[in-house]
């Protein structure tokens, strides 16, 4: 696999609330396992170990496999790193230069559920937190409405971070 399609949780500092604004979606018992550059989330849960996927776009959970193992067996099928990990659209951005630094993850500028359009116009390089925060909320939010419904407030509040300086 591509180490350019993933973000390696190692990297983040808060990894264990990373998930905190999906716990209404996933749970309170899966654990981010891998990040995709693309901004989604591959979650195992610590009742049964089985690996789930987290598409932040959607504001979907589904499951992809039984085990940690069988997921890593899944990651060395072309068809599912090309599908699940955006391997065309990851290399165009990188192809125009948006190349991800540590911690940073691709996220829509106007997420594609608030009428933003899949493009590399509307992405931005931002950090891994921060996405996963916003398009939490976003999704929680958006989720009791009607299709179609207008939208006519977000509350969103931006996840505190720890400054880089501080070992507690």
């Amino acid at each position: 696999m591509r180490p350019h399609l993933t973000v390696e949780l190692a990297d983040l500092e808060h990894r264990t609330g990373l998930l905190d604004e999906w716990a209404w979606l996933i749970g309170p018992e899966k654990r981010p396992l891998l990040l995709t550059a693309a901004g989604d989330a591959f979650v195992q849960d610590i009742r049964d170990e089985t690996v789930h996927f987290l598409n932040v776009s959607a504001g979907s959970i589904f499951h992809i496999a039984q085990t940690r193992e069988a997921f890593k067996t899944l990651l060395d099928d072309f068809s599912f790193v090309e599908e699940y990990l955006c391997l065309h659209f990851v290399e165009h951005l990188r192809g125009r230069g948006k190349v991800l630094k540590r911690n940073k993850i691709y996220s829509y500028r106007l997420p594609l559920s608030l009428g933003g359009e899949v493009s590399a116009d509307n992405i931005d390089m931002v950090d891994a937190e921060v996405h996963f925060s916003i398009a939490g909320q976003i999704a929680r939010q958006l989720a009791d409405l009607p299709v179609g419904a207008p939208i006519t407030k977000l509350d969103l509040k931006m996840p505190k971070k720890k400054p880089w300086w501080k070992f507690w």
